[in-house]
């Protein structure tokens, strides 16, 4: 099962960690090929493991895929592929500056809402949050590519179980092109169901922009920008309602993040 083998990329050298499923005597067998050969993998190197103890499901390590080391990212906070929460769970990848990423949920193999989850990233690190809209088990799934690629693929799977789970309207708010690829930074709100009349915080770092604002009921509420910050208290209406931003040069402000007040 590869689950039972992680390959990590470092500056000169790869980390290869295995577990085992049972006691006994194993062999590690390696292949290599250069980055630029389409041929298949080559037999390089047999190590004969005796191990003396098994592992449990809770301490398999994650197994990327390969696009995973081929796009330079790294496993951050969470080694392991089991994860058990309560409620919800952030797990934060290490990545280069020319790479995004995404995620999804599944349970059951189907596949859950994307506002179930919510990605950003900040300096050279992402931070993938989840939740869960009941107690279950759930497979949380990363996907990556290239700035100037066209599709996201599969990178990395984390099992998670969730022994309570969130009631009610629960979700990230809807974040279109401009905040990934601008690099778009929450802080608040980060629940996409907000109570119409209430007055929220909105703070937000986004790259280059001079202008952001809420745009409510046909009216416009423009945040003040404090450094590479942009924040302002807006009072909600009702119904759908989105965050936008206008970079120097451009006509016309560009959608960031969606919410929706009830």
């Amino acid at each position: 099962d590869e689950s039972h083998i992680s390959i990590r990329k470092r500056v000169g050298q790869y980390e290869i960690l295995t577990t085992f499923p049972r006691p006994g005597e194993y062999t590690l067998r390696l292949f290599t090929k250069r980055q630029n050969d389409n041929g298949a993998y080559r037999w390089a190197l047999d190590y004969r493991i005796i191990a003396s103890q098994s592992i449990t499901t809770e301490e398999k390590a994650v197994s990327p895929e390969q696009i995973f080391f081929d796009t330079g990212l790294k496993v951050d906070s969470h080694p392991q592929r089991f994860i058990e929460t309560e409620k919800e769970v952030m797990v934060t990848i290490l990545a280069p500056e020319n790479v995004l990423m995404s995620a999804i949920l599944y349970q059951d193999q189907k596949r859950l809402d994307k506002s179930f989850t919510f990605v950003q990233k900040k300096g050279g690190k992402y931070e993938i949050h989840a939740v869960y809209p009941r107690p279950g088990n759930y497979i949380l799934r990363l996907f990556t590519k290239h700035h100037n690629e066209e599709d996201y693929q599969q990178a990395l799977d984390y099992n998670i179980k969730v022994n309570q789970g969130l009631s009610g309207n629960i979700g990230f708010p809807k974040t279109f092109v401009p905040f990934k690829e601008k690099k778009g930074y929450l802080y608040t709100p980060m629940q996409a169901h907000l109570k119409a009349g209430t007055t929220q915080k909105f703070k937000l770092a986004i790259e280059a922009a001079d202008k952001v604002a809420v745009l409510i009921e046909n009216k416009w509420h423009p945040l003040k920008k404090q450094g590479k910050l942009f924040e302002g208290n807006v009072t909600i209406g009702k119904g759908k309602f989105s965050v936008y931003a206008k970079w120097p040069g451009d006509r016309n402000y560009s959608s960031l993040l969606q919410y929706v007040a009830e």
